[in-house]
Formats: structure tokens, C-alpha cells, sequence
């Protein structure tokens, strides 16, 4: 075991060693049980995943452990446990996640902002990387093979049906925030049909979705952020698409809600503006945020809606469905 993990020796660590290594503890006399009793637990979940994974266990026991670890941290929050504590607390289950070369871009994200295009393109192609007899190889499937995987994935599959619709109108598309244009892999046929203009922050990604796009009608590329790119790109309308992904899942609601007045004036008159959100029943929660570092803003149809009205939209040209995972809000605006 310590050949493949290192740092620690896992066929004997207990709850107490990894309330040590987390650096401080609640105290044997303090009065909130509840406290005490959920940083024991916690502690006691962490030990029991660290062991699984350390001793190469079943892929069953590995993951099983690790749903056992995010119920505690479920535990936890609702007890009150300080966020200080329980990131001590979860410190080693976190570093073994890191041993996944996925995982490890969704704690650091290494391009400087999350949910960049190279995570997505690894996510929108699940194929572990780490080496099968690797203790982080399981971690890593799942984390590419589960639910809140393949939400994106969905999202993807819908917003290129979007854009073949559009492309049977006048096809001019905008995407804000379109990263590689990972749901245009492949390069189907129909981009023939459409003149993309696509603003997105980063260089890299703005090349690679170019050229995914190279056989497209046209293609103009802005390399700004939001907030100023779209200065630029509302004028080229109108638009019979504008798609911004999972943008709105980083901003907050007014910036949103501005975001979408802005648009609306550019969109064509049988046009949408197309957008998603991560809803806020997601049981994946807890996991991307404590093992990982993926911290989105979650919100539930209603709240979409109430940003959609404070764009100044009726309701009723609003539509929300979900994808089949039910972990995301498809929307479309009609114009």
C-alpha cells in the first residue's frame, strides 16, 4: 500500500489518527453532542475510504465507501461543524482523490478558472486516464461515469439538436462562453448551414472550437470576456440561437438577468436564447464540493424563472425541462 499511496499507511489508520492529522478536535467535555458525534462519524467514514482505497478493495467497496463519506459530510454541515474542521477532517480522503489526473483538475483547476474546456472535453470523452491497478483508477471512472458526468454530457447532446434546428433557419448562432464547442465534435454536416459567431476568454479553447467549426458557412471569434464581448457581438444580430451553456451556473442572478436583457434584443423573431443551470437537487453535491473544487451556484425552477422576469421576459416564453438525469434545467427563452 505504500508503494501506490504514499503518504499514508492505510491498513491501519483509524478515525482518531485522521481527527490527529486534521490538527484539532472538538473536545471530550464539549456540551454539543451533536457536534462531537458528527466529527466522529466523519472521521470514522474518512478512515473507512482511505482503507478501501488503499487496499485495493472492490470497485463496489471503494465507491460504496465513498458514498458512506459524503453522507457524513452531509452530517456534518447539518450539525454545524466549523468548514474549517471538516476540510482538516477530509484532507486525506481529498489528496487520494487527487491521484486522479481528472479529480486533480477539478481541485486546481490548472487554466485558472473552472469548468474549463479541457475538463469539459475529458468529461465529454469519459475515459480514465489513471492506470487500472491504480488506487485512483475506480474514483476516477465514477467520477466520469455517474450521474453528474453524464448530466453534461446531456446538455451537450441538447445544444447541438438546438443548433441543427437553427440550422434549418438562417442559422446564424451565437455562443457565449462556447469553450472548445465540445457539443459540435465531430463536425456534423448541418454547420455547413450556419455562421457562428463565438465569444469565449480563453485563446485555446476559441481555437480549438474554429476549428471543429472549419466547415461551417462562416465563423467569427471574439476573445473577451462576457461582460464586454457582448458589447461587441449583440449588434451582428439578429441571432436565430444564442447559446451560453452552463455559463449562468458561475454568475449571480442580476448579472444573469442583465445578461439575458441584453440578448433579447438581438435574438431573431422565431428565435431562442438557450441556456442551462445545475439544479439545486443535486446529490453530488457535497462530493464536488468537499473531495473536489467545483462550487456552482444551484437553483430550482422557480428561481429561473424570477431571473427571467427580472430580464423584463413574460414567464410564459420561458420553458424549463430537465435533462434525464434530472441534475439539469434545460431553458429556452422564446423570442
Amino acid at each position: 500500500m505504500g508503494r501506490c499511496l504514499g503518504i499514508y499507511d492505510m491498513s491501519s489508520i483509524s478515525a482518531q489518527q485522521v481527527q490527529t492529522h486534521a490538527g484539532f478536535r472538538t473536545g471530550d467535555g464539549d456540551p454539543h453532542h451533536g457536534l462531537q458525534s458528527a466529527e466522529t462519524d466523519l472521521g470514522d467514514a474518512v478512515a473507512e475510504f482511505v482503507q478501501a482505497v488503499g487496499s485495493a478493495a472492490s470497485p463496489h467497496s471503494i465507491i460504496g465507501s465513498m458514498h458512506m463519506l459524503c453522507g457524513a459530510l452531509e452530517a456534518a454541515g447539518n450539525a454545524g461543524l466549523p468548514s474549517e474542521l471538516v476540510r482538516a477532517l477530509v484532507r486525506p480522503a481529498y489528496d487520494l482523490h487527487g491521484r486522479s489526473g481528472f479529480i486533480s483538475r477539478l481541485q486546481d483547476w490548472p487554466r485558472g478558472y473552472p469548468g474549463d474546456y479541457e475538463t469539459i472535453e475529458w468529461i465529454a470523452s469519459p475515459t480514465p486516464q489513471a492506470a487500472v491497478d491504480d488506487p485512483a483508477y475506480w474514483l476516477e471512472w465514477y467520477a466520469l461515469n455517474c450521474p453528474i458526468a453524464q448530466q453534461h454530457r446531456n446538455k451537450l447532446a441538447w445544444q447541438r439538436n438546438l443548433v441543427h434546428e437553427a440550422s434549418m433557419r438562417s442559422g446564424r448562432i451565437l455562443n457565449v462562453g462556447c469553450g472548445g464547442c465540445a457539443d459540435l465534435a465531430g463536425s456534423p454536416s448541418f454547420v455547413r448551414d450556419c455562421d457562428f459567431t463565438l465569444l469565449d476568454m480563453d485563446g485555446d479553447a476559441l481555437a480549438l472550437a474554429s476549428q471543429r467549426l472549419r466547415g461551417a458557412r462562416s465563423t467569427r471569434v471574439v476573445q473577451r470576456d462576457v461582460i464586454r464581448g457582448l458589447r461587441d457581438v449583440i449588434g451582428q444580430g439578429p441571432y436565430d440561437l444564442v447559446l451560453c451553456g452552463g455559463l449562468f451556473d458561475y454568475l449571480p442572478d442580476r448579472l444573469i438577468s442583465r445578461l439575458l436583457w441584453q440578448i433579447s434584443g438581438a435574438v431573431a423573431a422565431d428565435g431562442y436564447i438557450a441556456f442551462t443551470n445545475i439544479s439545486d437537487r443535486n446529490p453530488f453535491r457535497v462530493w464536488i464540493e468537499n473531495l473536489a473544487n467545483w462550487h456552482l451556484i444551484h437553483r430550482s425552477e422557480d428561481q429561473m424563472r424570477e431571473i427571467v422576469r427580472e430580464a423584463g421576459t413574460e414567464p410564459g416564453r420561458l420553458v424549463i425541462e430537465r435533462d434525464a438525469t434530472g441534475l439539469t434545467l434545460l431553458c429556452r427563452i422564446q423570442s
